[in-house]
């Protein structure tokens, strides 16, 4: 099974195998994969922003684009209707959408991170001989079903695979970003047990403060009392969601945008910042 994940400002693509009780994991790996990532992401991660405003290349895979206003391609599905009405980027997106070419440009954006990703994966299975029999998205907690259909069709026309294609069909699943961090948490909980309580069971709430998005959920756990590694489930976790997960269009660069303008207003005011807020 072939997962999907769209974290901070790229996309990744891990490749799950289960052999017998062996869970194996294999990271998606392209060329252009920014080099300026490798040290803090490990490398592996598919640029997925995007630079419609200027007339020139709307995506180029393996460049910075330094000096070039750009913008994350998560906000460009459903006409960037999912980001929050605060967000800095929401009005001005909301007007250049309503121009044909500037809608026509963000799309081929899409469309291009889209099939780098799909050919990515498609190559990797042809050289290891292996079959795609599921696929998981991660996606933000803002998107509705119009934004998971506008994924699912660009996945289709992305890939050449009959196959691929049938599974997108029959066997397309979507994760909000914060479950799939957390299934990540529960899967390993035999390396994080200090956060689990020694009995009983214990209420967990994630969040997830993205570069683009965030969100949050809150899950109910309890792990399995560990003997001596070899008894089925030891050492493994029980889970389950508590409610719907919640989010927000717009991560740390919202954050950005807030403390910017708290810092403008109070370093206006004529006696300076107010030290009781500080």
């Amino acid at each position: 099974m072939a997962v999907l994940s769209k974290q901070v400002t790229g996309v990744r693509g891990i490749f799950y195998r289960r052999i017998e009780d062996d869970h194996i994991f294999e990271e998606l790996w392209s060329k252009n994969s920014p080099i300026w990532e490798a040290k803090r992401y490990g490398g592996g991660q598919i640029k997925s922003t995007i630079t419609p405003f200027d007339g020139g290349p709307v995506y180029s895979p393996d460049a910075r684009c330094r000096g070039r206003r750009q913008v994350s391609a998560k906000f460009l599905f459903g006409d960037a209707q999912g980001l929050d009405s605060n967000h800095p980027l929401g009005a001005e997106l909301g007007r250049r959408f309503r121009e044909n070419d500037f809608k026509s440009l963000c799309k081929s954006g899409l469309k291009s991170i889209v099939k780098i990703v799909a050919k990515l994966i498609e190559d990797k299975c042809k050289s290891e001989g292996w079959e795609v029999t599921g696929i998981g998205v991660s996606i933000p907690a803002t998107w509705t079903h119009d934004e998971q259909d506008e994924y699912k069709a660009l996945l289709k026309g992305a890939f050449t695979s009959k196959t691929i294609q049938q599974v997108l069909e029959d066997n397309l699943h979507f994760y909000t970003e914060v479950e799939a961090f957390a299934h990540y948490l529960m899967h390993n909980a035999h390396k994080y047990r200090a956060i689990f309580p020694k009995t009983g069971d214990t209420t967990i709430l994630f969040l997830d403060f993205g570069g683009f998005s965030m969100s949050g959920c809150s899950l109910r756990a309890r792990v399995c009392p560990r003997g001596d590694g070899k008894a089925r489930g030891d050492g493994e976790a029980a889970f389950f969601r508590l409610g719907d997960p919640f989010g927000s269009g717009g991560g740390t660069e919202h954050w950005e945008a807030f403390i910017s303008e708290f810092c403008t207003q109070d370093t206006l005011k004529p006696d300076g910042l107010d030290k009781k807020k500080r």
